[in-house]
Parts: C-alpha cells; structure tokens; sequence
C-alpha cells in the first residue's frame, strides 16, 4: 500500500442503514505554495506529507514533485561547489594581478578561468535549482487540479422505498 491510501476509502452508512462505499477526496485540501514552501491554510507541511497528498491522488504529480526535489538538491550542490571555484578563481586572479604588477614578465590568466568555470557552474546550478522548483510546483498545481475534478466529478446514492431500491450517480 502506498502513502495514505488506507485513509482515502471507507466505509459509511446512510441514514437508512444501507452500508455504501465511499471515496474522502473531499477531505483532502489544497496545497498552497509560498516561496518554496507548502502549505495547507496557515501549517506549513514537511516534504514527506506533501508527497504523502500527492501520492493518494495522482502518482505522476508524486512523480513530477519527486524528480523536482531532486533536481533541486542536485542544482543546489552544484550552485555551491561553483560558488567555492569562483571564490577560488577570485584569489587566484587577485594574487596574478599583484605578481603581474611587481615583475615585468606576462602573467597567465589562470584565476580568470578558475572564475568563468566557477561562475559558469554556480549559474547551471542556479538553473537547475530553479527548474527543480518550477516542477514541484507544477506537481502541486496537478494535485490541485485532480482534487477539483474528484471533488465535482460524481456522486452517487441510494434510495430505498417499500417495494424497490433507487440507484443514482450524479455528475
């Protein structure tokens, strides 16, 4: 069994006692998302409840919002190892600029390198932290929708009288 499913079906009984199946997805909420992080009203929801929601409605929202959290983390290491070689690139280039003005002899642009590799790998992993952010939003925005559409999407009932029993389903 996967997150939360033994909390989405139960059983129910109506007001004549007949015993109906019925879906919770009108007790599960909307998720809110505010700079990067989730929310449900004003309690903000650690990452395994939100993939908890997410997996008891829609797993390609689970999925979406797992890859996402992934790329995120992935763009952050890379953010902060670029940002490391650039301040390397920094004292590198610095130290060159203060050799090259004590002797005559023409210095190597080694610390502008060092910076540009820095600066180039600081950037993708900014890029990719982003994307990362941009598809768990995306899966929380499907997990909205989903929980919109199973919200309005049917209902049914039964209605017993004296000599039949009524089926209904609404849409």
């Amino acid at each position: 069994m996967s997150y939360g499913q033994s909390s989405m079906v139960s059983d129910s009984l109506n007001k004549r006692g007949i015993n109906i199946r019925t879906s919770h997805v009108d007790s599960l909420t909307s998720i809110q998302s505010r700079l990067g992080k989730y929310f449900i009203g004003s309690r903000k929801l650690p990452t395994r409840e939100v993939l908890d929601r997410l997996s008891c409605t829609d797993s390609t929202a689970f999925n979406i919002f797992a890859k996402g959290r992934q790329e995120q983390k992935s763009g952050g290491i890379l953010a902060f190892v670029g940002a490391g070689i650039t301040t390397v690139g920094v004292f590198v280039a610095l130290g060159e600029l203060i050799a090259s003005g004590f002797s005559d002899e023409e210095s190597s642009n080694n610390g502008v390198t060092i910076l540009a590799l820095g600066g180039g790998l600081t950037v993708s992993g900014l890029v990719v932290f982003v994307t990362g952010k941009n598809k768990k939003d995306k899966a929380v925005n499907l997990y909205n929708k989903t929980l919109d559409i199973k919200k309005r999407s049917y209902s049914w009932y039964v209605k017993p009288s004296t000599n039949r029993i009524a089926v209904g389903l609404k849409f």
